[in-house]
């Protein structure tokens, strides 16, 4: 027969009894993960039975809780939404705008890394592109750049938008720490004719109806 107790960040307890070379008894003892940090506690375990051999031992554990990664568009404050606005663009022309993926610091040295899982675009993404792409165990308080670009040839307005899922790394308790959205937008101007092809077509136009009328009355 025994009694199983934990000490410090071990709670919990039990007893049991086991036959010599029997298969063993499972007791189950728990570390608090409410908090972030180092845990640390004991587990004590002595026998009741008379003349038993080695009747107590103990046996450290520690362990640490990270707090859940939080991915944000901004290393100073917790950011989900961004817009970038192209402007507007002649036909046929690009721009590139840099943005960030951070994973901000909840608790020093104990803040899980930030995995982005999937990357989900809807709208005008033929004229829109980034250099976006899965990664993993990104550290807590870092951050990474990427690009996003815009080209058209059709005068109009383009939008589109990726949503990113993101979860911790992969440890024991990791979850899904929910989605950013970029919304991306830009224009595409009409081409105007310069002022000397205007005066041109405006000369064309008389000599072509002059040119008409006469070839009638011939």
């Amino acid at each position: 027969a025994f009694n199983a107790t934990g000490t410090g960040a071990v709670t919990g307890g039990g007893t049991g009894t086991d036959a010599a070379l029997g298969a063993g008894v499972n007791r189950t003892l728990t570390v608090s993960t409410t908090t972030a940090g180092a845990k640390n506690g004991m587990v004590n375990v002595s026998s009741t039975s008379e003349a038993v051999a080695n009747g107590m031992f103990s046996q450290s554990v520690s362990v640490n809780v990270l707090d859940h990664a939080n991915a944000s568009f901004s290393s100073l404050t917790d950011t989900n939404t961004l817009t970038l606005d192209f402007g507007t663009l002649a036909p046929g022309a690009s721009l590139t705008q840099n943005f960030a993926l951070a994973n901000l610091l909840a608790t020093n040295g104990f803040t899980a890394g930030l995995d982005l899982d999937a990357i989900n675009a809807t709208g005008n993404t033929g004229a829109f592109s980034t250099t976006l792409m899965s990664f993993t165990n990104a550290a807590a308080g870092g951050s990474q750049t990427f690009g996003a670009m815009f080209s058209a040839l059709a005068p109009g307005d383009y939008a589109a938008t990726y949503t990113l899922l993101f979860s911790d790394q992969n440890l024991p308790g990791a979850t899904s720490v929910g989605s950013l959205q970029l919304n991306v937008v830009g224009r595409v101007a009409a081409v105007v004719p310069e002022a000397g092809t205007l005066s041109l077509l405006a000369l064309a136009l008389p000599v072509g109806a002059w040119l008409t009328a006469r070839r009638r009355r011939g």
